[in-house]
């Protein structure tokens, strides 16, 4: 049941948030209905997923002094998924057989789908009205799907491919041509942070290889020849060009006027935390806090929506305040601390590509965020621990 449920979500997440939301609904009741959750209670032992489910626990409690509970409750259903998934993973018995290969292919495939989805919508709308939304927000348009998410979720595909490429997994030839794809792809997307961290990503990847295989001035050479044509690549597509000179002027002249918004998101998230800095506004009063700065500075930019804090670390912050921060944080580092020398490079790339994605966007105030690292976050973190309760099964066997 769960290989199948995860294939599934897996497959349909990049697609369509509903049948994905639907799936896990179905999987989450027959896990209750098998008596699961009864008999494997004792794997909630495993420290792993003690931050992210304290996250989540101080975002339920966080509606007790919160000024908008029913703000709050909606809030927290959309954040779901940082308990749903732990629960899922961890307390079902133990799987034997290797899940990644399974959820690799799936969610490539959802992503592929994705992709052909944008290009036949962009390409009807050209033939019909001759507007060119083949980049940006038009493109991922017809899915809902917001660039910036659009291309993490390929980024995430791309480390995905180019693990089982690394590993000489079977079907190497497609993954390449995937690869190639997904990354043209998040060009026309140009949502300016992925594009970045598609840089750092590809740099570690090289020098990691360039190590391991005692190659290190191999892989420097590799990475800069990359660099030089995915360059190439972002100088070709005029919106990509232009959203990186547009980058290029706000980190020069960071002000409003250069267009850099974020700023005043910022600074108005950093003042409406600094009201309440241990405990936060309680779930569902970030927004009203952010709201009431955004007129404060006469930002109407700001209130159009209105924009949230654009920043997990600074959302977190306001509404839970210093603690809330510390669990967000914590959740990100602890699988860290526990590794225990096992090569966990998936995990790894995953837990610095989102950590790095929400430095500028607030992803667990969303369905696509938060059920991409609430699933992922608890896939590699269950992938981790069968190893040591297939060992303990031995040794009780």
């Amino acid at each position: 049941m769960r290989t199948i449920a995860v294939v599934l979500f897996s497959f349909f997440l990049p697609l369509s948030p509903r049948i994905a939301t639907y799936i896990t609904a179905i999987w989450f009741v027959l896990w209750i209905i098998s008596g699961q959750p009864i008999k494997h209670i004792r794997q909630l032992r495993k420290k792993s997923i003690w931050p992210v489910l304290g996250l989540f626990l101080l975002y339920l409690v966080g509606l007790s002094w919160s000024a908008y509970p029913e703000t709050g409750l909606r809030e927290l259903e959309t954040k779901l998924s940082l308990l749903v998934f732990p629960l899922l993973f961890f307390l079902s018995p133990v799987q034997h057989e290797p899940v990644i290969p399974s959820i690799r292919v799936s969610f490539i495939l959802g992503l592929c789908g994705a992709m052909l989805i944008s290009y036949v919508a962009a390409a009807s709308n050209y033939l019909e009205t001759g507007l060119n939304t083949f980049s940006y927000k038009e493109l991922g348009a017809p899915l809902r799907f917001h660039p910036t998410y659009f291309a993490l979720y390929l980024n995430f595909g791309i480390i995905l491919a180019v693990d089982a490429i690394l590993k000489k997994k079977d079907n190497r030839f497609l993954y390449r041509i995937f690869v190639g794809n997904a990354v043209l792809f998040i060009f026309l997307l140009a949502a300016r942070m992925q594009l970045i961290l598609l840089l750092v990503v590809g740099l570690i990847w090289f020098l990691w290889w360039g190590y391991q295989k005692g190659k290190l001035l191999g892989g420097i050479a590799r990475a800069f020849v990359a660099l030089l044509l995915l360059s190439a690549i972002a100088w070709s597509i005029p919106t990509t060009r232009n959203r990186i000179n547009r980058a290029i002027t706000e980190w020069r002249a960071p002000q409003v006027d250069a267009g850099n918004i974020r700023l005043e998101l910022w600074a108005a998230a950093q003042t409406a935390w600094a009201e309440s800095p241990i405990w936060g506004t309680g779930t569902g009063g970030g927004m009203p806090a952010l709201e009431r700065k955004y007129r404060q500075i006469d930002c109407a930019e700001c209130l159009d929506g209105p924009l949230n804090a654009h920043n997990q670390y600074l959302q977190t912050a306001v509404e839970l305040g210093l603690i809330g921060l510390l669990f967000w944080i914590l959740s990100l580092l602890f699988p860290f601390i526990i590794r225990n020398g096992r090569k966990q490079q998936l995990l790894v790339f995953f837990l610095i590509l989102f950590a790095l994605s929400t430095l500028t966007e607030s992803m667990l105030a969303t369905q696509r965020g938060a059920m991409f690292f609430g699933f992922f976050y608890a896939f590699f973190l269950w992938n981790e621990t069968q190893f040591q309760l297939i060992g303990e099964k031995s040794k009780v066997d």
